[in-house]
């Protein structure tokens, strides 16, 4: 976390602040940071720096993450601005080979793709021979097609595998932490 040092706290809340926001890291890949500290005013940058599981947090899900990371601040004399990131996923990943690839994974037609996305079955065939890259907008749409089937398969994975287990084997698995 970044200028922690300079918040005006003791040691003991500077390290509390420090194990919420790591675990807020490993869990969600929800990084805070401490931009400026003024006699008023602390500024807070709340950036989603990677998406975890699959789920995607709205502006006012970052601030409510970063307010519980520096919860410690917020009985003190100075006012918080949070400036929230959210993610903002690499659609140039998106290309034909990736395309292939994710077909391949989820054993899906070109068929199948062209009626679940609404995108025309020629433009996909282009697309997947290389002889044109998909635009933005397909981009976006293609990479979030994939994402939404790998969250579910990932879900059907784990409903399959026992229906009586506890509720912290749910959470080790959603956030990969042991419990």
């Amino acid at each position: 976390m970044l200028n922690i040092n300079k918040l005006p706290l003791p040691e003991e809340a500077k390290q509390e602040i420090r194990h919420h926001h790591d675990k807020l890291l490993a869990v969600t890949g929800v990084k805070v940071d401490i931009l400026e500290v003024g006699p008023e005013i602390i500024k807070v940058r709340v950036v989603q720096r990677e998406l975890k599981n699959g789920y995607l947090l709205n502006q006012r899900q970052l601030v409510g993450r970063a307010a519980n990371v520096v919860a410690p601040l917020m009985d003190g004399p100075h006012r918080i601005h949070f400036y929230p990131l959210t993610y903002k996923p690499d659609f140039s990943i998106v290309t034909a080979g990736w395309l292939q690839e994710k077909l391949a994974a989820f054993k899906l037609s070109r068929n199948d793709l062209a009626k679940q996305t609404n995108l025309d079955k020629t433009a996909i065939g282009r697309m997947l021979k290389g002889y044109e890259q998909p635009t933005p907008p397909q981009q976006a749409a293609l990479y979030y097609y994939f994402l939404l089937h790998e969250v579910n398969h990932h879900i059907r994975e784990f409903l399959d595998s026992d229906d009586n287990a506890p509720a912290e084997d749910l959470y080790e698995v959603v956030s990969g932490e042991e419990v």
